[in-house]
């Protein structure tokens, strides 16, 4: 029997043989898409126009299958996020809300950027497509990690003073966020199993979305900005009433913190097959 995610390489066409009508379509799609998003209040405006056009991008370049892991991404993180929500105290102050265009770039703009060179003269380049595989990866684990571990409220270590700290903050990890972030990896690697990868370029891809989570906590705890509220002793990783800067850059953000640790991970694999 036929894989049914392999039937979706019908609509990897080259660029020259793109059907417009095709085209049409999604882009009417991606505004249908748009406007629930919105009000849903999952995505703000910006963010609902740069999801729509990474969409479309990714579909002309890369072909219609490479929408799913961003789809899976996006929808898998939002329901997690309305099930385990962290806390307002604790984490910064874009939590809770719906997702601007800096975040919907900073999970998803190196994928989209990576799907226009996917395919090479009419041939699917297998390192870039392990590459953005990767890249979704470890968006996909990050957030998975945060909200399940957050949410579950168990023991979290901070990686740079090996100290209990509150759930939510930045470069945090606990057993059921590192868990759950291995899942996320895990998710997003068999989706691409699933449409013919080998079973090694699975296990890399996992890998290497898990490794990009740890990496996200670890410079998150080096060097994302975290406040201490000097009149309830509330470590938070925005900036509240009373409340000093003691640890990591004022400009550090959890938005920059994942687009670092992303662009590592796919920097790294890069240098790693080009020297295998």
């Amino acid at each position: 029997m036929e894989n049914p995610l392999r039937l979706l390489a019908v609509f990897q066409f080259s660029m020259p043989e793109r059907d417009l009508r095709l085209l049409g379509g999604l882009f009417l799609i991606a505004v249908l898409f748009g406007l629930f998003t919105i009000r849903k209040k999952l995505l703000t405006v910006g963010g609902a126009v740069l999801a729509g056009t990474t969409g479309l991008w990714v579909c002309y370049f890369a072909g219609f299958f490479y929408i799913l892991p961003l789809m899976v991404h996006f929808l898998s993180s939002s329901l997690i996020s309305r099930i385990f929500g962290r806390s307002s105290l604790t984490s910064d102050e874009k939590d809770g809300k719906a997702r601007d265009a800096i975040q919907v770039f900073c999970n998803g703009g190196i994928y989209m950027l990576l799907s226009t060179f996917l395919h090479s003269n009419g041939q699917l380049n297998e390192v870039m497509l392990i590459a953005m595989a990767s890249s979704i990866a470890v968006s996909a684990s990050d957030t998975w990690a945060s909200e399940i571990g957050s949410g579950l409220n168990g023991t979290v270590i901070d990686l740079l003073t090996f100290k209990v700290v509150p759930p939510g903050i930045s470069g945090g990890i606990s057993f059921w966020g590192t868990l759950a972030g291995l899942a996320g990896a895990g998710c997003i690697a068999l989706l691409f199993l699933l449409n013919g990868i080998s079973g090694f370029a699975t296990c890399v891809i996992t890998s290497a979305g898990f490794a990009g989570m740890l990496l996200d906590s670890l410079i998150g705890a080096f060097f994302q900005k975290k406040y201490l509220q000097k009149a309830t002793g509330i470590l938070s990783d925005r900036m509240l009433e009373d409340s000093v800067l003691i640890s990591g850059l004022g400009w550090m953000s959890n938005d920059l913190v994942n687009l670092i640790s992303n662009g590592v991970i796919v920097l790294g694999l890069a240098i790693c097959y080009h020297f295998s």
